[in-house]
């Protein structure tokens, strides 16, 4: 990986990684942005992913890790603003 900035898309595997620190590898289906709780206006990102055995996640994306040798799609914010 050249930039440690990346565009996840649908179908891109991701390492997820649950509470017991076991990892297993995901595939990629969505993001979203949500507040951290019904009194934390903060925002986390919700990463939705889908296990090898067909079951879907959800967590928050410090359970996420991407592959080391994996094309992710670099992603350049001065790129990105100028469209706006």
């Amino acid at each position: 990986m050249k930039t440690s900035l990346i565009k996840l898309n649908p179908g891109d595997k991701l390492i997820y990684r649950d509470w017991n620190t076991e990892k297993e590898e995901v595939t990629f289906l969505d993001a979203v942005l949500a507040p951290n709780g019904i009194n934390d206006p903060q925002l986390v990102v919700l990463i939705y992913a889908k296990r090898k055995n067909g079951n879907t996640i959800e967590s928050t994306s410090n359970h996420f890790e991407f592959l080391e040798d994996a094309d992710y799609e670099e992603f350049y914010p001065s790129a990105h603003l100028n469209k706006f």
